[in-house]
């Protein structure tokens, strides 16, 4: 420690020591040379016979120097350092509750109040409004099935915006029935999470924390969900939601590192869960047909992506029905035979695209081969049931790297230790 000490001294007193002799590059214009310019502390004055340089020690304290032609700002006030504010919101029947971390200001910066920023799309433009210092605030008069954006900003002493928050999207709605307003703006002793999303209509939402089953929702006719974990002891989470459709087919998952504060909802919308995808035959015979189906929101379109063996991208669009099913039935004459990959995402009403489903592989070849009958993935080590074991399931096994009692499937060697030897394990059993 006292070496480290000795070493900042060192530099400093080095840094200090060389102020009034240090060297720089030659300045040189036309009508003069300025050779080997020094910083002057105590200030000078240089003359010849074509210019005259005036040197001076320059603001030496916190403040504005101004001229007609320049503003010259001195000091770390301008400079500030301030912690961004973590929003998050709240929808409920035409009304969307905010609320938002303190943003701290340090050396001698003040944060006095804060601004809150509404508009209609996540990259603007906002209208603000000064809501004076305080952490919460609740947006009014909305329309229901409307999406908004939000951000907060925090301002300094002078009014001025110093520091801004991520943007988060709320869609104000009436409360399912059985539900209270109530329910939207409940404060518990710990903490919760609120996802908000859609899918196919008839599906089945699963949640996973941190690798266990937490919640499951039969979704709506319309193909949306609303799950709501409260009591949640402060802390990080990984979820993971994931949909099985009315074929039992089961969409890959979408992921959210999720930070719970104690007495707070953090809310999660506009959650897009892929499309699930099936097929009739895993191979085919060159000219023999092979159908892909799925289920997905609706109304929608499909985007489908082929990859062929020499590694081309072939992309068709094909539409849901009322139920939010699709079928694609791929013609394979003059196709050739090798291995193909084909994935899936949706694109709703709005414009909005979902992230891409499950790839599943295929091939053409010299026989027909019909394809498995769908199931839920069990496979060891694959955490958030994707039918993979990947990055996510890796992120979920460090989280319980080291912790007191990990759960019964996260410990995979079941030692009640998560340690290098599950990581072996995962790692032979990797999908990637």
């Amino acid at each position: 420690m006292y070496k480290r000490i000795g070493a900042i001294l060192f530099i400093a007193l080095l840094f200090i020591s060389n102020i009034g002799s240090s060297k720089a590059q030659e300045f040189s214009s036309s009508n003069f040379n300025d050779s080997n310019p020094v910083i002057m502390v105590q200030g000078g004055r240089s003359t010849s016979t074509n210019f005259e340089l005036i040197s001076g020690s320059g603001q030496t304290v916190i403040g504005e120097s101004t001229s007609s032609i320049f503003t010259y700002r001195s000091g770390f006030f301008y400079f500030p350092l301030v912690t961004t504010p973590v929003l998050t919101a709240a929808a409920g029947n035409q009304l969307v509750g905010l609320s938002w971390t303190a943003a701290v200001g340090s050396l001698g910066f003040t944060v006095t109040g804060y601004e809150v920023g509404q508009g209609a799309a996540s990259d603007g433009p906002f209208s603000y409004t000064n809501v004076g210092n305080i952490l919460t605030n609740t947006v009014s008069s909305l329309q229901n099935g409307t999406t908004y954006y939000f951000v907060v900003r925090a301002l300094d002493y002078f009014g001025n915006s110093i520091v801004t928050s991520s943007v988060v999207a709320a869609t104000p709605h009436v409360p399912p029935s059985g539900d209270s307003e109530s329910d939207y703006t409940i404060k518990v002793t710990n903490g919760g999470v609120h996802f908000i999303g859609k899918t196919g209509p008839g599906s089945t939402v699963h949640v996973v924390q941190d690798g266990q089953q937490s919640a499951t929702r039969v979704v709506d006719g319309a193909g949306n969900f609303d799950i709501r974990i409260n009591d949640l002891t402060p802390g990080n989470y990984l979820y993971a939601l994931y949909a099985i459709d009315s074929s039992g087919e089961k969409s890959s998952a979408v992921t959210f590192l999720v930070t719970i504060r104690p007495g707070e909802i953090t809310l999660i919308s506009g959650i897009f869960i892929p499309p699930t995808i099936g097929l009739d035959k895993s191979e085919v015979k060159p000219g023999d047909p092979i159908t892909f189906k799925g289920e997905t929101v609706t109304p929608g379109d499909v985007s489908i992506h082929i990859e062929t063996p020499e590694g081309k991208d072939v992309f068709i669009k094909t539409t849901t029905d009322k139920d939010g099913k699709y079928t694609f039935t791929l013609d394979t004459d003059g196709m050739p035979e090798g291995s193909y990959t084909i994935r899936v995402r949706a694109i709703d009403k709005l414009g909005a695209t979902s992230p891409w489903s499950i790839t599943i592989p295929f091939a053409i070849g010299k026989k027909t081969v019909p394809a498995k009958k769908p199931g839920l993935c069990s496979g060891i080590a694959d955490f958030n049931q994707d039918c993979r074991v990947d990055l996510v399931d890796f992120s979920i096994l460090i989280y319980w790297f080291d912790r007191a009692n990990p759960p019964e499937g996260v410990d995979l060697n079941r030692d009640r230790f998560v340690n290098l030897i599950d990581f072996s394990i995962m790692m032979y059993h990797w999908t990637g």
